[in-house]
């Protein structure tokens, strides 16, 4: 898949994971199955990886889609296997609302 494809399919499948609304994170067994499916993300098993995205997001200030564009490529200037958009929406949404500075070690 391309770029441009890419990006589109994550903002579709972010838009309809904030449509869901509060309920996403909500419950503890749905943030429990939410670290579950960040843990099977390959390249947050690269430390170089995780740190590059910690720093960078640090530093992030805008909405959840400037934060999407920014972090897709990131991923790209890495070359790294990109998770599907599903998966990437879960990093996202962790990302956007998790306590700065950026912690990555619960994956």
């Amino acid at each position: 898949m391309d770029k441009d494809n890419y990006v589109d399919d994550v903002k579709d499948t972010l838009l309809d994971k904030l449509n869901e609304g509060d309920k996403y994170w909500s419950r503890k067994a749905e943030t429990i199955d939410q670290i579950r499916t960040m843990r099977e993300i390959e390249f947050l098993k690269d430390g170089k990886i995780k740190n590059a995205i910690e720093e960078k997001m640090d530093s992030f200030s805008g909405d959840i889609w400037e934060l999407t564009d920014e972090l897709i490529e990131l991923l790209y200037s890495e070359a790294v296997t990109l998770p599907s958009a599903d998966v990437l929406v879960v990093l996202i949404l962790y990302i956007f609302h998790a306590d700065k500075p950026l912690d990555l070690s619960v994956v």
